[in-house]
């Protein structure tokens, strides 16, 4: 009687077959059965994934616990599950600042701005500061249930009340009802950068000849968002949401990191109580992802270094370096082949360049800013020290601006315009609010 051995399980975000089809006399390596009735196992064909995946795979070794089968004891193929780490990831006690829970009757509406996602945009006015302007964010609570999406509001505003920077947006207060979720954020009304590079909504930018922004705007708005990014990654919030309409112009010309709707906390405790510091959800803009979002091998930190380094390139070029019109799949095909499509037009400034490619590296663990400096890595490459880059200054936010928004600028031109709000279309019980939006 042949004895069948449990070699392991598979959490959320792993994967298997791919021995099946990568081996070439394609045989299995081991059988797995679902122990849940509510898994969902998504597939991937053997074409998609020869195309996008195998050249990740090659000349890789497949030491995991399914190469134990009919090799050792159950006892000892158990051992092998042990991790291989020297520095298990230890859950950090997080330290939210406080944040007011307002009512209705403490904020004053004011005008309209757009609809977003999950609801609309007005500014507003909190009636014991009433010298400050702030954005009332709507999130319709039935659109992220149906988005199956629940915990991003939460996630936000654990966030904001992490992060103390300069560059990036506050929070002031939330106010909630049955219906929807609200955050009173800090107003922003220059504008976005997205906007600013694609001559929507602003005036007198310079641009290069490539149809990006001038060589000196890039460098003084790459200091901005890398010390915001630093702050960010230094209150364990990965960010996974840089990207040019993201990033808000004040009236000053500070810019504004926002959006931390799918935003996560690192490191943080699984179901089963582990505690990793790497996540495996496939969410963000498809032209910002790094490759090991899209071939699911866990990312962290470092795939927000690679969002930077595709930032860089927009800013000079006005377009993302690895885009292809109309589809999905081609991008992360280009993604995922990054080394093969990688391209520069003539002229292109060497250093900056140069900085480019460190960032992009497909490697998460050799890209600029994984390494032991960190952060000064990137600050210390030569793109920035050719700037005279004042980090002092812009740690402080007390360097000069390149760029001051004029007044008569769109202030959040990402948002679909709409006079008036869409109502939710539906109500969630007293049961749902509890089991769903009780932590918020």
């Amino acid at each position: 009687m042949k004895c069948h051995v449990e070699l392991g399980s598979l959490p959320s975000g792993k994967y298997f077959g791919e021995r099946g089809i990568l081996d070439s006399d394609g045989k299995r390596a081991a059988s797995v059965t679902c122990a849940s009735d509510t898994s969902e196992v998504l597939m991937m064909g053997r074409d998609d994934f020869k195309r996008l995946m195998a050249p990740w795979f090659e000349g890789q070794e497949f030491a995991d616990v399914r190469d134990q089968k009919g090799k050792e004891t159950p006892a000892a193929a158990e051992a092998t599950m042990e991790p291989v780490s020297s520095k298990p990831a230890v859950l950090p006690k997080m330290r939210l600042n406080p944040v007011p829970s307002l009512g209705m009757g403490e904020i004053e509406m004011d005008e309209m701005l757009g609809l977003g996602q999950f609801g609309a945009y007005k500014t507003a006015k909190i009636i014991s500061r009433p010298k400050d302007t702030v954005v009332l964010k709507a999130i319709q609570k039935a659109r992220l249930v149906d988005s199956r999406r629940k915990q991003s509001a939460l996630r936000e505003k654990q966030a904001l009340q992490l992060i103390d920077s300069p560059y990036v947006v506050k929070l002031f207060g939330t106010l909630l009802d049955q219906d929807q979720i609200y955050l009173l954020l800090e107003y922003a009304g220059g504008g976005d950068v997205w906007g600013s590079l694609y001559d929507i909504w602003t005036e007198n930018i310079e641009k290069n000849e490539f149809g990006g922004l001038s060589g000196d705007l890039i460098a003084h708005w790459m200091a901005m968002v890398l010390v915001g990014l630093e702050h960010i990654h230094r209150s364990g919030v990965l960010y996974r949401e840089l990207r040019p309409e993201n990033i808000l112009i004040s009236h000053n010309g500070t810019l504004k990191l926002s959006n931390f709707t799918l935003s996560k906390l690192i490191p943080y405790e699984m179901p089963d109580g582990e505690v990793t510091d790497e996540t495996f959800t496939l969410c963000g803009c498809s032209e910002y992802l790094a490759p090991e979002i899209i071939l699911n091998q866990g990312h962290s930190f470092t795939a927000d270094f690679w969002a930077l380094g595709v930032l860089l390139y927009e800013f000079f070029c006005a377009v993302t370096p690895f885009e292809v019109d109309n589809s999905t799949i081609g991008t992360y095909d280009h993604i995922v082949n990054s080394q093969s499509f990688l391209a520069f037009p003539p002229g292109f400034d060497v250093n900056a360049r140069g900085l480019i490619r460190k960032l992009l590296n497909p490697v998460p663990g050799l890209r600029l800013g994984a390494l032991k400096s960190g952060f000064k890595d990137i600050r210390s490459h030569v793109y920035f020290a050719l700037q005279d880059i004042d980090w002092a200054a812009a740690e402080n936010d007390t360097a000069p601006k390149l760029y001051v928004p004029g007044d008569h600028v769109h202030p959040y031109p990402g948002l679909m315009d709409k006079e008036e709000e869409i109502l939710p279309y539906k109500s969630l019980s007293l049961a749902q609010n509890k089991e769903w939006f009780s932590d918020f």
